[in-house]
């Protein structure tokens, strides 16, 4: 299978909140599975409607004297995947903070 991704993924397990409305507002709790400057797949026990306008935050840990920060995003659900023990989607968006790629490649070893 031939990569399609512009951009580099990183595997990441950071806490995440994802929240959508399809009559109702949802919020579902996770973690990232991995990451990139223009989407993350999430892994959560509520999945996203497919095609659903999401608006996610992705918690950074602290580093040493930095505080933590969060990431946020509106974005879109891409595609999901349903399984018993991985239940998740991927969503495509900007994070909105655009050194975030430059940070990732610098200190982290892509997939």
């Amino acid at each position: 299978m031939q990569e399609r991704r512009a951009v580099r993924r990183y595997r990441l397990n950071l806490p995440t909140l994802v929240s959508w409305c399809n009559g109702q507002k949802h919020t579902c709790g996770g973690f990232t599975r991995d990451i990139s400057a223009n989407g993350a797949f999430v892994l959560c026990s509520e999945p996203a409607p497919a095609n659903a306008a999401v608006e996610i935050e992705i918690l950074l840990p602290t580093s040493g004297d930095v505080p933590g920060t969060a990431l946020h995003a509106k974005a879109h659900v891409v595609r999901l995947h349903e399984q018993t023990e991985n239940t998740g989607f991927a969503v495509e968006g900007p994070f909105g903070q655009s050194d975030l790629a430059d940070e990732l490649t610098t200190k982290l070893t892509p997939l």
